[in-house]
């Protein structure tokens, strides 16, 4: 006993004493609730606003509570223990984004927790993380741009991706998480394209693809928006030069364009998605 009571104080006095971002944020409770034994069993989806989360079956072992929390800055000139000093305007001086991306939906928390500790806290191994848990963001943006969901590593201090798929008539992403807890974002690349025109030209009669966005190499999947008609193309070119065609996304090979697309179109428009 004694020697748990004497960890508990190091513990608490290191976590005074280290900076914690965690004191400078409002957590704002959008969704509760609990979920018995059956429901788990099924699977369910919490709606929380703009967000959802899926339970696969028995992904958790009811009954099991989750909070799903929006997050909110401290405005102030926030000190740590240390002495050094953030002047808190958004959550992105909490949370910075990577060069070229911007955060383009509130960051989302939630967490899985079971019935004794609900509001406190702490996670309980009541998720089975062979089973995915569904993350989707309904979102406001044109879907021009790619755009991918995040969560935050606290341990790197960094935005990590997750693969996400988006769906534009809907105007949803989704993607899968194996963890319990969260703080998720939807990030969007500034200078990378996802939706546009796709030309065609004649070069190696294969299904590959010139690309300003992505590495040679590099695979993805190019989708006629008109049909749904899809290709795999791996790039192996540079182009088109986005400073002569601002909308162009992708020059295809005549091969993998006659895939989606008649030849005689000249252009179609497409989504592109890497793989």
């Amino acid at each position: 006993m004694k020697r748990i009571i004497k960890l508990s104080a190091i513990f608490l006095i290191f976590s005074l004493l280290s900076p914690n971002r965690a004191w400078a944020v409002n957590k704002n409770i959008v969704a509760a609730l609990m979920i018995d034994e059956l429901t788990a069993k099924a699977g369910y989806t919490i709606k929380a606003g703009d967000f959802q989360l899926g339970l696969s079956p028995r992904a958790v072992i009811g009954p099991v509570g989750v909070e799903v929390k929006q997050l909110t800055p401290n405005l102030s000139n926030y000190v740590f223990a240390d002495e050094s000093a953030v002047d808190i305007q958004s959550l992105d001086d909490l949370f910075p984004t990577p060069d070229g991306l911007r955060r383009i939906t509130p960051i989302t928390e939630f967490n899985i927790l079971n019935d004794a500790n609900v509001g406190s806290g702490l996670t309980q191994t009541v998720y089975d993380n062979r089973r995915p848990l569904w993350l989707s963001f309904t979102l406001d943006s044109d879907l021009r741009h790619r755009q991918e969901i995040f969560f935050w590593d606290k341990i790197g201090s960094q935005w990590r991706r997750l693969p996400s798929k988006t769906d534009e008539i809907n105007k949803t992403i989704r993607a899968a998480i194996h963890l319990p807890y969260a703080q998720l974002a939807v990030l969007e690349y500034k200078e990378i394209l996802a939706s546009g025109e796709a030309s065609w030209y004649k070069y190696k009669n294969c299904d590959c693809a010139a690309s300003p966005d992505y590495p040679k190499g590099a695979k993805v999947r190019v989708t006629n928006t008109a049909n749904g008609q899809s290709v795999v193309v791996r790039i192996n070119d540079y182009g088109p030069d986005r400073r002569l065609f601002p909308t162009r996304v992708i020059d295809l090979d005549l091969v993998a364009f006659n895939k989606i697309g008649f030849a005689r179109h000249g252009l179609v428009n497409v989504r592109v998605d890497p793989l």
